[in-house]
């Protein structure tokens, strides 16, 4: 990637503009800053990551931090079951565990949604 970058001209930046779906009229209809900024970075030679690591998965057996939406300070739970976007999880003081539809925001951390 070259860091030799020269500011691009209002005439450039109209002509990328332009190229867009329907070009300004359709700003923020149809297309809006992000795409606009990915434009950009393309004519400056930049390209996006085109490789994003696997997220890391949930998986029976483990001991994981749990974070309601709501402000309750985290507790551990242990994994049960998994299924999907859920999991059987148990907390020390549920003996039977409990279904919840979680996100996995660290390897360590779930979110319940």
């Amino acid at each position: 990637m070259s860091t030799n970058r020269t500011q691009l001209t209002e005439d450039a930046i109209k002509k990328i503009v332009d190229g867009m779906p329907g070009g300004i009229d359709s700003f923020c209809t149809d297309w809006g800053w992000l795409q606009f900024a990915r434009k950009i970075e393309a004519a400056h030679g930049i390209t996006q990551q085109t490789t994003m690591p696997a997220p890391p998965t949930i998986k029976a057996g483990q001991r994981l931090l749990i974070k309601k939406p709501y402000p309750i300070n985290p507790y551990e739970v242990h994994v049960l079951e998994t299924a999907g976007e859920y999991a059987k999880i148990q907390g020390d003081s549920d003996q039977r565990g409990f279904w919840e539809k979680i996100e996995l925001i660290t390897p360590y951390v779930i979110h319940v949604l």
